[in-house]
């Protein structure tokens, strides 16, 4: 009877220990400050950190087509959309698909 309340036992405080552990482990994550991947700059004039990245909107065009139909970019949803599109064609490559 004692063998197995001691093991009973062994298994509660290495429980505990590893309930512990996981909680001390991801606090200390949640609250380290790290710099941000990509600081926007709006000031053309050079700064010395690494994570300094200039981005610029792709040019607009006046009008577009779409497999020769004329894309409405008079309306608001539709502008947001294509401006969405841009950006992303333009700064985020790797998540373009070609087929």
């Amino acid at each position: 009877m004692k063998s197995s309340s001691i093991v009973i036992s062994k298994k509660l405080f290495f429980g505990i220990i590893a309930i512990l552990l996981v909680f001390v482990v991801t606090s200390l994550f949640a609250f380290i400050k790290r710099p941000a991947a990509v600081a926007f700059m709006p000031s053309s004039e050079p700064t010395d950190s690494i994570y300094s990245v200039r981005i610029h909107p792709p040019v607009f065009p006046k009008q577009a087509d779409f497999c020769g139909e004329e894309v409405p970019l008079q309306l608001p949803d539709i502008r947001e959309r294509f401006d969405k599109e841009l950006i992303i064609n333009t700064y985020l490559q790797g998540s373009s698909l070609l087929t």
